[in-house]
C-alpha cells in the first residue's frame, strides 16, 4: 500500500498516527469563502497547518462557545485506525448492507489520504448529574437496542413508520463541554481526490490508489476539467441527528477542496439524502443505479480561488 500522503497530495511518507493535541483550525462556514485579507490569512495559516505532520488532533471546535468562552459543543478531528470499531457501529445504523464498507477500506483511505477522514465528536452530557458520561457507558445506552429501526431504503422516501422510528429513537443533547469532558463521536465523513463523473465503488480503493500514484510526480498539477474532491461517505448517529452537526463535516471538505486547489467537489447521492445534497448546494446531474439502487451522480462547482493552477502541487 502506498504511503500516506503528507497535508497536500501524497508528495512524502508522513510520520506515523499518534495520539496528540494542538490547537483547532478554523472551518470556513458558508457556501463560498469570501476573498478578502481576512480570507488569505486564514487559508495561508490553513494550509501552513496541513503541511505538517498528519498526527491525529483537532482541527475544528464550534464557534458557539458557553457563556465561559471556553467549551466547545463540537470539535471535530482527524479520523484514526482506532476509531474504527465506532464508525463502523455507527455505519450500520445508517446504511443497507450493500453500501457497507469492510473494516480493512477505513484503514486503507485513512492511510492514503488522512485529511481527508474526519469525525465529529461532541461531549455526551449526563441529565441527572451534569457530569459528562464515560464513553463505554454512551455506547451501552445506544446499543441496548441497536436503532436498527433506523434503517429504510435508499431508493425511496420513508414510510410513516420508518419516521416514527427514527423519531423514537433516544436523542443525546449537545450541550457544551465542562472542563475534563468525555468526547465522543456522533458522525463523520470521508473524501478523496477523484475522477469527475467517476464513482467510487464500496470497499473500492484501487481508483484513489491510481489518483494519488498518477499525481505523486513533484510537477504534477491538477486538472480542474477533470481532477475534483469526491465525497465518499457521510454517517450521523441518529442519536445526534437534527442538531446542525452535519455542517462541521460538510464545512470542512469544502475548505479542504479549496486549500488543496480543486475547484469542484462531487459525490453519488442516495434517494433521502438527495434534499439535503442540493440544500448544501450540490447539483443532480444524472441517475444511476447504484448497489441495485436509483441514485444520482452530483456536483458542486466552487469559485475559483487564489490557488495558482499552473503551481505545482507539491508546492502549493
Amino acid at each position: 500500500m502506498p504511503p500516506p500522503p503528507d497535508g497536500r497530495v501524497n508528495r512524502e511518507e508522513a510520520p506515523p498516527v499518534q495520539q496528540t493535541s494542538s490547537q483547532p483550525i478554523l472551518i470556513r462556514s458558508g457556501s463560498s469563502a469570501a476573498s478578502s485579507a481576512h480570507h488569505l490569512q486564514v487559508k495561508k495559516q490553513a494550509q501552513q497547518q496541513r503541511k505538517k505532520s498528519t498526527k491525529v488532533r483537532v482541527v475544528a471546535q464550534a464557534k458557539d462557545k458557553a457563556d465561559d468562552g471556553a467549551s466547545p459543543k463540537w470539535r471535530v478531528r482527524y479520523m484514526t485506525e482506532a476509531d474504527v470499531d465506532e464508525v463502523l457501529r455507527i455505519q450500520r445504523l445508517c446504511y443497507e448492507p450493500e453500501y457497507r464498507e469492510l473494516p480493512e477500506s477505513y484503514v486503507g483511505r485513512i492511510r492514503l489520504y488522512p485529511q481527508g477522514n474526519v469525525v465529529v465528536e461532541v461531549p455526551v452530557i449526563d441529565n441527572d448529574t451534569g457530569d459528562s458520561s464515560s464513553d463505554d457507558d454512551a455506547s451501552d445506552n445506544d446499543n441496548s437496542s441497536d436503532q436498527e429501526v433506523t434503517k429504510y431504503s435508499p431508493s425511496a422516501s420513508p414510510t410513516e413508520g420508518d419516521l416514527k422510528a427514527i423519531h423514537s429513537v433516544k436523542k443525546r443533547r449537545v450541550a457544551p463541554a465542562p472542563a475534563g469532558a468525555k468526547w465522543r463521536m456522533a458522525g463523520y465523513i470521508q473524501a478523496q481526490p477523484f475522477l469527475r463523473e467517476g464513482v467510487n465503488d464500496v470497499n473500492d480503493l484501487a481508483d484513489l490508489e491510481q489518483w494519488l500514484a498518477d499525481h505523486r510526480s513533484p510537477s504534477s498539477k491538477l486538472d480542474h476539467q477533470r481532477d475534483v474532491v469526491y465525497i465518499h461517505e457521510i454517517a450521523m448517529d441518529p442519536a445526534f441527528r437534527g442538531q446542525g452537526l452535519t455542517a462541521p463535516l460538510t464545512d470542512y471538505v469544502q475548505q479542504l477542496t479549496e486549500d488543496e486547489g480543486f475547484q469542484m467537489m462531487t459525490l453519488v447521492s442516495l434517494g433521502p439524502a438527495l434534499g439535503f445534497w442540493k440544500r448544501n448546494g450540490f447539483v443532480m446531474c444524472r441517475q444511476l443505479d447504484y448497489g441495485g439502487h436509483d441514485c444520482y451522480y452530483m456536483e458542486k462547482p466552487l469559485p475559483v480561488t487564489d490557488v495558482d493552477c499552473n503551481q505545482p502541487l507539491a508546492d502549493r
